[in-house]
């Protein structure tokens, strides 16, 4: 016959058997501190207070630094990365702003979108997560691993970390929360069916009623009086919804850690992936970007005299300037935008790469000097015409930042084809960091 104790513990997966009894009992510490953030992030969400929000943010980056050195294989690195210092200044600055200014109208859902993301990338920098070990070609597959891969695959860890006693026996007796929370909550769901018996039971006796009455008094002279009963019930609902959202920040935070990866996918795999898929001839990108070039250069010969009229703009009355700032700004940025997706298509799916051939270089340096005239014309039209004569207002500050970074690339892009470095990883510095110094443009100049 069975010990019936062998049916009160789930099995203990093999990651988990892995870890010594201090590591073990550092993660079940790191799970509790987990539902603190969790909890003032979902408050945040329901009553649109950026304070809830920087405390949540706060919390987890000091759970974050805090759990680093118990990472082994981190014990070789003795400074932080550019990434990491990079990521978490933005990160403060971005909180800074949201303390200082709160919620920016017009402007909130864009801040908020890029302070998730800008956390998700400090994350997976700061646990060695990212793909080639930095920011580089595969940075988009980064922030969906951040997003999706690594909470998801371990939402269900914390849940078997606070399951399980120490892997190792102790002497020692310790306090076990799960029995304290379930104490608690079975003294709440006491009361509230001991109260619907009472209420139920009064139009029975009326001699019950008499006594109970006067407990009905006392409850409701403690409880709503005081707003306890409304914090208890508004704490729980939020504590409730908080669960999974801890689940997953447990998931994102500790994940990697616990099962001992630094990556779950590594460059030289994913290249490998990418092999089979480079199948189209190198003549294919020629024939596709000397189209384009060649578009281009009809398009700047034939459309010279109206381009002139870009310059003598802010001689003209409003409406005409007006008319000239707006119309065609998106479409150059997106022919920008569609060189480098070409740039892209043909490094995913070309055999060899064009740039390491003369005739390659020479023609993917015209593309990207025809997309650094089309930037710069729709800079003009942004920056010269539009925001000089109408001023700045929070769509025209983001319109203007994006172009920035699109001419930022574009330059970048450049100067990459006829010599090596990290133009991708310098890129996405300028990206996150003047994204992070855009409320205080926004509080300075529309404000």
């Amino acid at each position: 016959m069975k010990n019936p104790s062998s049916f009160k513990r789930p099995l203990i997966p093999l990651y988990l058997k892995k870890l010594s009894d201090s590591d073990f009992y550092h993660y079940k510490i790191g799970a509790q501190l987990t539902y603190l953030p969790a909890y003032f992030y979902i408050v945040n969400l329901f009553n649109n207070n950026p304070i809830y929000l920087i405390l949540a943010a706060l919390l987890t980056i000091i759970i974050t630094e805090w759990n680093q050195p118990n990472q082994v294989y981190l014990d070789s690195i003795k400074q932080k990365s550019p990434e990491d210092m990079l990521l978490l200044g933005s990160l403060l600055l971005q909180l800074l702003g949201f303390a200082i200014w709160g919620i920016q109208a017009q402007f909130d859902f864009f801040r908020l979108v890029g302070l998730h993301l800008t956390f998700i990338y400090y994350v997976l920098a700061r646990n060695k997560q990212f793909i080639q070990g930095r920011f580089g070609i595969f940075f988009l597959r980064d922030a969906w691993r951040g997003f999706w891969t690594i909470p998801i695959k371990n939402i269900r860890l914390r849940s078997q970390i606070l399951g399980h006693p120490p892997l190792q026996k102790s002497n020692k007796s310790k306090v076990n929360p799960q029995f304290i929370l379930t104490l608690l909550g079975s003294i709440g769901v006491a009361i509230l069916l001991v109260a619907f018996a009472i209420s139920q039971l009064q139009a029975v006796s009326q001699q019950f009623k008499l006594v109970t009455d006067h407990w009905f008094d006392q409850l409701n002279a403690i409880y709503f009086q005081f707003s306890w009963y409304d914090y208890f019930i508004e704490f729980l609902c939020y504590a409730i919804l908080s669960l999974p959202v801890g689940a997953y920040l447990y998931g994102l935070l500790f994940g990697p850690l616990i099962r001992g990866r630094k990556s779950d996918e590594s460059y030289q795999a994913l290249q490998e992936k990418l092999n089979n898929n480079r199948t189209l001839p190198v003549f294919s990108s020629y024939i596709i970007i000397g189209s384009l070039c060649f578009i281009y250069l009809l398009f700047l010969i034939l459309g010279f005299s109206d381009l002139q009229a870009l310059f003598q703009a802010q001689t003209i009355s409003p409406q005409a300037a007006s008319e000239t700032a707006v119309s065609g700004f998106w479409q150059l940025v997106r022919v920008a935008l569609l060189n480098f997706t070409t740039l892209a298509g043909s490094y995913f799916f070309v055999s060899s790469p064009i740039w390491d051939k003369k005739i390659g270089k020479l023609i993917l340096t015209c593309l990207f000097a025809f997309s650094l005239i089309f930037a710069l014309l729709a800079a003009w039209k942004l920056f010269g015409i539009y925001i000089y004569l109408f001023g700045l207002t929070p769509r025209r500050l983001i319109s203007g930042w994006f172009v920035t970074v699109l001419i930022v690339w574009t330059l970048l892009t450049l100067v990459r084809l006829h010599k090596p470095f990290h133009s991708i990883r310098i890129g996405l510095f300028y990206l996150i960091f003047s994204f992070s110094c855009l409320s205080y443009l926004y509080a300075f100049w529309i404000d």
